[in-house]
């Protein structure tokens, strides 16, 4: 095998990025008067990011949208996860797919912005055409002026790229690069079991907001992990969230995972330090119903069976890059 100048540089950048996670482990989990954060090449070397992507991006379900921004089918919504890029799109038979957005024939991108009752996916550098299904349906021209195919060209071999996708919480779509995840619903088990009392099919998209911060994407999830800075912070947080003062941080308990106030917490399914899914549930302050400014109702509660305003947010995060927050009448999906 011919490897490229790139390739023979970066091997042993990887096996070197693989003996500091090794030898960093017992620093992470010591004590606080001997704990050490990750060595500076863990967040500064591109060795270290291409594992990241292989080992951690790809290899999870990542959260990239909602069934409601597609209704109808036709509808096409191009998505980015973990740098690549994705299309969902509704299907003619309601069924929801999703596909790398590159044409098979020069790698253009095929759907730039979101539209609504499309038949297909057309390039715009030569007019291939794929159909909702992701098969590839007209290569105009191909085999020369007026011919439309080339001999022993097969167009069944070049259909789109496709991606696994899950759809769970009500419509929230979830799509796994690698194809290799475990199933959804074993993979997010203790997120689906801790959240079956919201009926999250009553949700509808309200707002998006896009932060670009410039930090290694390891700095911003152990900002949003650990609430030690939430007080002096974000004082408007730490007003309605009881998470946010030290002496209401203790874990109790899971007597009833539909109500109660106690913080409670659940990890799964793997070995410690390796869980695709960790749950918790904190109480909101005295007097607050929900998370907004004042802790008064933003919406209509989403329980189900008339559960409502039971005082509580439930946090939730699935593969270390998608996280959520529900209120009893909102949601919030960072990723």
């Amino acid at each position: 095998m011919v490897q490229s100048a790139a390739q023979e540089q970066a091997e042993p950048r990887v096996t070197t990025i693989k003996a500091l996670l090794h030898t960093s482990r017992a620093a992470l989990r010591a004590d606080a008067a001997e704990a050490a954060g990750l060595p500076n090449a863990l967040y500064t070397d591109p060795a270290a990011l291409a594992l990241e992507r292989t080992r951690i991006f790809h290899a999870n379900w990542l959260a990239v949208g909602h069934a409601a921004d597609l209704p109808n089918p036709g509808d096409q919504v191009p998505v980015t996860a973990a740098g690549l890029p994705i299309v969902l799109v509704r299907g003619r038979d309601g069924a929801l797919r999703a596909f790398h957005n590159v044409c098979g024939h020069r790698g253009l991108k095929l759907v730039d912005v979101p539209c609504q009752g499309k038949p297909t996916l057309l390039c715009p550098y030569h007019g291939w055409a794929y159909d909702l299904t992701g098969a590839l349906r007209a290569t105009p021209d191909f085999g020369g002026y007026g011919q439309r195919t080339a001999p022993g060209f097969d167009p069944a071999a070049h259909a789109l790229r496709r991606v696994p996708l899950a759809e769970a919480f009500g419509g929230l779509l979830f799509v796994n690069l690698s194809g290799t995840a475990p199933p959804f619903v074993d993979w997010a088990a203790p997120l689906l079991e801790r959240w079956r009392a919201y009926d999250f099919a009553t949700l509808r998209h309200a707002a998006s907001e896009t932060c670009t911060v410039a930090a290694n994407w390891k700095l911003v999830m152990e900002n949003y992990h650990e609430c030690y800075h939430c007080g002096p912070s974000h004082p408007e947080f730490s007003v309605l969230h009881a998470l946010s003062r030290p002496g209401n941080r203790s874990l109790s308990p899971d007597t009833d995972p539909e109500t109660g106030l106690a913080d409670v917490e659940a990890w799964g399914p793997a070995a410690d330090g390796c869980e695709t899914a960790r749950v918790m549930r904190s109480p909101l302050s005295e007097g607050c119903l929900t998370g907004s400014r004042d802790g008064k109702p933003l919406a209509p509660p989403m329980g189900r069976g008339g559960a409502s305003w039971n005082g509580q947010c439930v946090f939730g995060e699935l593969g270390m890059t998608s996280a959520f927050l529900a209120y009893a009448d909102h949601g919030v999906l960072y990723r």
